[in-house]
């Protein structure tokens, strides 16, 4: 029988606002250069999974199917959290396994919406970075 163990920590990349469009003193916006999409790294209220992190490692654990034997290590995935709650753009920063990896995004994707990040009163989009780290025994 495969014994999974799977831990969680979040990540905030620190990078440099553009020019004049720090909204609040925590709300700091960008624009994607491909996309030509606003986005934050930082919000007032950040977003957050339903239940919190516990819940979403719960939820990461029993949906995470896949039967490598002795696989360990670190899958860092970059997403952005919409206006909605709804994930997309995911990224991967660090790689495990490719299969592994497709594991881990098809997991992130089937999760229920977080509640978005805010800017004040407004719902913002928001990039956030969990690494997953992967132990298969």
């Amino acid at each position: 029988m495969t014994n999974i163990q799977i831990g969680i920590a979040f990540l905030f990349l620190l990078t440099k606002p553009l020019h004049g469009q720090e909204d609040t003193l925590k709300c700091k916006m960008f624009i994607d250069s491909l996309t030509n999409k606003e986005y934050y790294r930082s919000a007032d209220t950040m977003p957050e999974y339903p239940g919190g992190k516990m819940e979403m490692v719960k939820f990461f654990m029993s949906n995470f199917n896949y039967l490598e034997p002795e696989a360990t290590g670190k899958i860092i995935i970059e997403f952005t959290v919409n206006k909605e709650g709804r994930l997309e753009n995911f990224k991967i920063l660090r790689s495990l396994i490719e299969i592994l990896d497709n594991e881990a995004i098809r997991v992130m994707k089937s999760m229920p919406n977080w509640k978005p990040g805010k800017c004040g009163d407004e719902k913002v989009d928001v990039k956030l970075i969990v690494p997953w780290i992967i132990r298969l025994e």
